[in-house]
């Protein structure tokens, strides 16, 4: 028979608590889809963002990014009337999608026949023009109509890019990037620069040094494969 001390059994005990806490420890750190996940907070809701309704509005002039409501999204380019998207427009536009659909958990097609109200929707509506907004901007991006019963999703939103050589990858990228809740780099938690290539491409101004690129930067793939 193998005798045991006390010292034993308090050892013994010890090592079964270390034990339990290494379990409990794994299972809260696992658990976390945001520490699972991703480290950099970027899309909204974050401790940082400067929403100014606290869920998402619908409205051109409610200045509040908001989330498409699912990770299968429908989009559609104006083609007639005054916010047709012209000639090279499209593949400027189709060209930054792709990297949403190629390089995250969204599954992207185009709608050749839009639904503007009721059920099914058009998730992104994309325009070409600048009528809604100041001089001073390239391109917004708003809600059509916000769903009902959540605080941050959204049925159908509108990105509307200036014309004459504004609807850049950088841009069309940018602002799709809105469309799924992405924000800007004061926004993040941590906040980040205004040019900063490690949001790219949610950099706060056009003539950032990375603004001629479409590419998502890891961050922002983390966040958009962490909500969707």
């Amino acid at each position: 028979m193998t005798m045991h001390s006390s010292f034993d059994k308090v050892r013994f005990l010890w090592v079964m608590a270390v034990s339990v806490l290494a379990v409990v420890l794994s299972v809260l750190a696992y658990g976390s889809p945001a520490s699972a996940n991703h480290a950099n907070d970027g899309i909204i809701p974050t401790a940082n963002d400067l929403s100014p309704n606290n869920q998402c509005v619908a409205g051109l002039s409610s200045n509040e990014v908001c989330q498409t409501d699912n990770a299968s999204v429908t989009y559609y380019m104006d083609s007639s009337g005054e916010f047709e998207l012209e000639t090279p427009d499209p593949s400027v536009v189709i060209a930054a999608i792709d990297n949403y659909r190629d390089d995250t958990d969204l599954t992207v097609t185009y709608d050749s026949s839009p639904t503007f109200s009721g059920a099914g929707e058009t998730d992104i509506v994309y325009q070409e023009g600048d009528a809604g907004f100041p001089d001073s901007v390239h391109g917004v991006t708003w809600c059509n109509d916000a769903t009902n019963g959540t605080t941050w999703d959204c049925d159908q939103q509108y990105i509307r890019i200036r014309g004459n050589g504004r609807i850049t990858p950088w841009t069309s990228s940018h602002e799709t990037g809105h469309a799924v809740g992405m924000l800007h780099p004061e926004e993040w938690a941590p906040v980040f620069g205004n040019c900063s290539s490690a949001i790219a491409p949610m950099q706060k101004f056009v003539d950032c040094s990375t603004s001629t690129s479409d590419s998502l930067s890891a961050n922002v793939v983390a966040n958009i494969n962490h909500v969707y």
